[in-house]
């Protein structure tokens, strides 16, 4: 749940180097996972508007060509240089993108999917670790309500990525 963005996000720096480069455009898929924020390459924000007509745009439509947008057809691509100092990265967004794109790079290679229990089982263990098996003290320390994170530890319900990413 959370997993995906509802909506479209791309780099305009990754687009614009390709068209410059006659590299054919595509969409990352990194790009796709909702706690993605920025692209690792370049560490420019991803758009989730088009600049000119601000809709956001689907995954696929009718009208869709890739770096442009389906609503105006204007180009979504632009240069480095005039985006790249706009906005600041955060440190946690570098982050979560770095991991999310070694998950995926290296998914080929993991031993097993992750499961329900496999979660609960490491929750257990790093509970015992962190805080000696306080459950209401790793909760607090997450700044996560006890009985959503009850939940989780018990098995009875599942962690989102995100909240995944905050226990890591």
């Amino acid at each position: 749940q959370g997993l995906l963005r509802p909506h479209k996000a791309w780099c305009p720096i990754c687009y614009q180097h390709c068209r410059q480069n006659k590299q054919v455009i595509y969409d990352h898929l990194l790009w796709s996972l909702n706690d993605v924020k920025i692209c690792v390459k370049h560490q420019h924000p991803l758009m989730e508007a088009c600049p000119h007509c601000h809709h956001k745009l689907l995954w696929l439509s009718s009208k869709s060509n890739l770096g442009y947008c389906s609503h105006c057809y204007q180009w979504l691509g632009e240069s480095y240089d005039t985006s790249f100092s706009k906005t600041p990265i955060d440190d946690w967004d570098r982050w979560v993108a770095n991991c999310l794109g070694e998950l995926l790079a290296n998914a080929d290679y993991l031993s097993s999917t992750l499961t329900s229990e496999q979660i609960q089982s490491s929750l257990i263990s790093i509970v015992h670790h962190v805080t000696a098996g306080n459950i209401a003290a790793f909760a607090a320390k997450l700044k996560i309500p006890k009985n959503t994170f009850w939940g989780w530890y018990s098995g009875k319900t599942r962690p989102t990525l995100s909240a995944l990413l905050k226990i890591c």
